[in-house]
């Protein structure tokens, strides 16, 4: 039983460990080099951050739940003397840590995580006058393919107009992809810096609760 005991022990404090470790990782370079991502200029590529997020959120969450349960096990599944107290605080870091990541965190992440349908359900469709129009220029597109084979040649400027109005819809195509990735790139920096202000109180957290875990093995007969 103790020696079971001291293997569970173990494998919490590595958990915990390794989770410590992360979230100081993250706070010291990785957000700084990922906000530094964002602002590099050229194409934001938004899936990168969302990945690098996403790894980041499977680490600390599985080290985190691995520590937790261990130092759970370790106090319910032990005999009154070995139900030390050190062993309840050190399984309250991961819960604590996910109170201050929802708390300060969530709602940025979850608007990073669904922009995309964000934007899409904010395009509005093409107006009924501009259906019509499209429509039009359908017809009138093979009615010059007729005419063309007649030898007509009276259609120049519905030519030019056609062309006007397909620089135009380029036009606006760009400028939309401009106020995206701008939109994009607002809310990615929004989502770091509440991110770095959560990993801050996070770190104390789990800086803390390793420590207690440390001494509290040590200090075992």
């Amino acid at each position: 039983m103790g020696t079971c005991l001291a293997v569970i022990k173990i494998i919490g404090t590595t958990s915990l460990g390794i989770y410590t470790g992360t979230v100081f990782s993250n706070q010291l370079s990785n957000l700084d080099v990922l906000k530094s991502t964002i602002l590099k200029t050229g194409e934001f590529q938004l899936e990168i951050v969302k990945d690098n997020l996403k790894t980041n959120g499977i680490v600390l969450g599985v080290f985190g739940t691995l520590s937790a349960l261990s130092f759970n096990l370790a106090y319910f599944g032990a005999p009154a003397k070995y139900k030390h107290p050190y062993l309840i605080y050190s399984s309250l870091v991961f819960p604590i840590s996910t109170v201050v990541y929802t708390l300060f965190s969530r709602e940025d992440l979850r608007s990073l995580f669904h922009i995309k349908g964000l934007l899409n359900r904010s395009k509005t469709p093409p107006a009924p006058k501009k259906l019509k129009k499209e429509k039009q220029q359908i017809r009138s597109d093979l009615d010059n393919s007729v005419y063309k084979d007649l030898g007509d040649t009276s259609n120049t400027e519905e030519d030019e107009d056609e062309e006007a109005e397909l620089a135009a819809v380029e036009e606006d195509e760009e400028i939309t992809q401009e106020v995206e990735s701008h939109l994009q790139k607002t809310t990615a920096l929004k989502v770091i810096d509440s991110l770095k202000f959560s990993n801050l109180i996070v770190l104390g957290v789990s800086v803390a609760g390793l420590l207690i875990t440390s001494i509290g093995l040590y200090g075992e007969p």
